[in-house]
């Protein structure tokens, strides 16, 4: 079996029937990820600052496993951007997107788009991975809408 170093991208979008300012509200706080986020138990802020570039956070999947992230880009009220950071990483690279576009009055679509870049792997495991990503995208943004139209 051949191993490379592989890359690909995640993308997936929602649209909520919300205006762009509530959207961003629940968007921007970091820290409920397990509100929505399928397999995350906890989340925690781990730096002084709640939000912005610099925050970060340590998420507990149910699993026991854990990761951390920092916020990189903030560009309130229109997207955000993270990275997985630490000892923890079971990539290479992993970066994502969090963006919001308004739609109408009451009508704004959310983008998830995530970078996946892999250690030494071969195809086969990573077209999983990127199905696993693809998935939890999948499966978590309809709870996201969930959360922002209550």
């Amino acid at each position: 079996m051949i191993r490379q170093f592989l890359n690909g991208m995640v993308t997936r979008s929602v649209v909520v029937h919300v205006s762009p300012q509530r959207a961003w509200r629940k968007l921007s706080d970091i820290a409920n990820l397990p509100k929505w986020i399928v397999g995350i138990k906890k989340c925690v802020i781990t730096s002084k600052k709640r939000k912005g570039v610099g925050a970060t956070r340590l998420i507990t999947f149910q699993d026991g496993s854990l990761i951390e992230e920092q916020i990189v880009i903030w560009n309130s009220p229109k997207s955000f951007s993270y990275l997985v950071t630490g000892e923890t990483i079971h990539f290479r690279a992993y970066f994502a997107t969090l963006s919001i576009k308004p739609l109408g009055k009451n009508l704004t679509k959310i983008t998830w788009s995530g970078y996946i870049g892999t250690n030494n792997v071969t195809r086969s495991k990573f077209k999983k991975a990127i199905s696993k990503y693809d998935l939890l995208y999948k499966s978590s943004l309809p709870r996201l809408k969930s959360l922002i139209e209550k």
